[in-house]
Order: structure tokens, then C-alpha cells, then sequence
């Protein structure tokens, strides 16, 4: 048994906000974290208490918890469906004076993508969570991933849950950077374009339907099928 760092990324259907839920969770036994939201073309901070215990409109939550199971990083884009989904504008460009800004702005103008009345149903009720978990104790990976899903996702992996799964640093970056590379997924419209990413896990739940290939053999834990991916082509 080993301890590991283990970064989730998990997609999913939201119709009716299972992914709010989750985060309610996460953040019931918070402490007076400060967590940082982005919505309506604005990024401010709330207490995370206070963010679990409202409904408060967003298009973009992202922080660091402390649990009694120690830190947690956590990032959600709920689906445009849900009832928490904020229309999401974006900065006034001639205020944009800082690198800080620039970052701010270019993310709010690709939350506008969202806004396009052409989505399909589909793309409406697709939502992204992103989940570093500490120092999980692992006996195998398959079984870790399954149960750290089940203990933070359960809402969620009854709604045709599918993603990845590393263990962190797993390609030559510390924490910070593997966080701030994954960080970069919760954007995307066509999820098929993770099939370009480099991870080590893949994991379904009944129904899943992944917008990328789905390897023939995986090892069942409880409700999930987790796999383990082949070597990106270009690693010998």
C-alpha cells in the first residue's frame, strides 16, 4: 500500500443539478476556506460554508477545502441546464489592464460559448468536476478510484458518469502544475477532444456514454469500470 495523490476528472449529465449536490457536500464539513466563483463576468470570493448552504448563481467554482480528511482541490462547471447556471458575460475589455484581467476576460468569453441557443440537449446538460484528492491510501488503483468516487460522486455516477483518473505528479510537474493543467478541461464544448490527453485511468458507470474510445478490457469495482490506458503513441 502506497500513499497517492489522485486527481479526478469527471463528466457527466446534469438534469437535476447532481453536481450542485456534490459540491454541497464537499463543502458541509469545510472550514472558513475562501473559494473563488466566476459568474455573470465576475470572479469574487465567498465563504465556502456559504456557497454550500445557498444557490448561488455561476458558471465556474474553484477552491481549496480543508476536510477532515485533509485538502481537497476541487473545480465545477455546472451544465447550462442547471438552475444555478449563470448567463455568463464578460469584463469590460477596456478595463482589462493586468495580466490577472486578460486571464479573467479570455475565460468568460469562452463561458459565452455556452450561451449559444443552437447547444444541443446534449451539450446543455454536460457538466465538468475536477477533484485533487490528498494522500489516499491505494492498494490498487482500480479499487482507490472507485472508491474515492463513490465516497465524494455518488450523486453523480448514477447519471452516466464518465473520465480520468492520475495519480499526481504523474507526468514530470509538480502538484501545482498537474492542478493548473486540469484545470484547463472544465471548458471544453466537444469532450471528444480529450482523447488527446495524456492520463493514466479511465473509468465509466452504467450507461456512460464517452465521447472518446473506450479501451475492450477494464477491471470492474462495485458500480464502475475502470481502465487502464495505453501509453500515449508518441512514448517509447
Amino acid at each position: 500500500m502506497s500513499n497517492i495523490n489522485l486527481l479526478l476528472s469527471i463528466y457527466f449529465e446534469e438534469k437535476n443539478d447532481e453536481g450542485l449536490d456534490v459540491l454541497k457536500m464537499l463543502l458541509s464539513d469545510a472550514d472558513d476556506s475562501l473559494v473563488t466563483v466566476f459568474g455573470s463576468g465576475k470572479r469574487y470570493q465567498l465563504r465556502a460554508k456559504d456557497l454550500g448552504a445557498t444557490a448561488e448563481h455561476f458558471n465556474l467554482v474553484q477552491g481549496k477545502v480543508m476536510r477532515p480528511d485533509g485538502e481537497i482541490r476541487f473545480r465545477y462547471r455546472p451544465a447550462t441546464s442547471s438552475s444555478v447556471w449563470s448567463k455568463p458575460g464578460f469584463p469590460d475589455p477596456v478595463a482589462v489592464t493586468s495580466e490577472d484581467e486578460h486571464e479573467i476576460f479570455q475565460l468568460f468569453l469562452t463561458l459565452t460559448k455556452f450561451s449559444n441557443t443552437g447547444l444541443s440537449a446534449e451539450i446543455r446538460d454536460s457538466a465538468v468536476f475536477e477533484l485533487l484528492i490528498p494522500t489516499v491510501v491505494s492498494v490498487t488503483m482500480e479499487h482507490t478510484i472507485s472508491e474515492c468516487l463513490i465516497g465524494f460522486c455518488l450523486e453523480i455516477l448514477a447519471t452516466r458518469a464518465w473520465g480520468y483518473a492520475d495519480a499526481v505528479p504523474f507526468r514530470g510537474l509538480s502538484v501545482e502544475e498537474e492542478w493548473s493543467a486540469a484545470k484547463s478541461d472544465v471548458l471544453w464544448l466537444d469532450l471528444s477532444v480529450t482523447g488527446d490527453s495524456e492520463h493514466q485511468y479511465m473509468f465509466t458507470s452504467p450507461g456512460a456514454k464517452p465521447k472518446v474510445p473506450v479501451p475492450t478490457v477494464g477491471v470492474r469495482e462495485k458500480e464502475l469500470v475502470v481502465y487502464r490506458l495505453l501509453p500515449p503513441r508518441w512514448r517509447k
